[in-house]
């Protein structure tokens, strides 16, 4: 059965403990069974469950947003064009232009631009099954399912949005 089916959609209304819920079955992992994954709706609840569990000692590994990142690192118009792409749907074109962009700018970027973007474009490696992950739906949404059946998977609050947006 070549089938997906550890998948776990969490949807009940706003403060009921529901990330408290998840993030203790993470920490109380059994180290022998699948390590979790946790899709959040938003970057904002990504970094707060990661800073939770990070916080409580856990192995978890946060994916990176590019939306972040970009501006942060000082290539707001890089930025500005991948975020264009998202919006017009185009986000699989998101790793070729920035391919693209780290081959034409390498001489001018800085050493920290240039690992913060091969750490994106390798950003597959982390995701090797060794230890929780904690991602966005959006990015979720674009994982290939070799990397999917490492997990057992969490999606917490309504996917659909992300998927209409997207």
């Amino acid at each position: 059965d070549n089938s997906i089916k550890d998948i776990v959609i969490i949807k009940a209304q706003t403060s009921l403990g529901k990330t408290r819920t998840y993030c203790q079955m993470v920490r109380d992992r059994d180290v022998n069974k699948k390590p979790i994954l946790i899709a959040a709706p938003s970057v904002k609840l990504q970094e707060e469950i990661y800073d939770n569990l990070y916080r409580q000692g856990v192995n978890v590994y946060k994916t990176i947003s590019l939306k972040h990142m970009l501006p942060r690192i000082g290539l707001q118009e890089l930025g500005d064009e991948i975020q264009e792409l998202y919006n017009h749907g185009f986000g699989f074109e998101a790793k070729g232009n920035i391919r693209e962009f780290i081959k034409n700018s390498k001489a001018n970027l800085y050493l920290y631009q240039r690992e913060m973007l091969e750490q994106y474009m390798n950003e597959k490696n982390n995701l090797d099954g060794t230890r929780h992950v904690i991602t966005t739906h959006a990015m979720f949404m674009a994982l290939p399912e070799n990397i999917l059946r490492q997990y057992e998977v969490i999606v917490d609050e309504d996917i659909l949005f992300t998927l209409f947006k997207n």
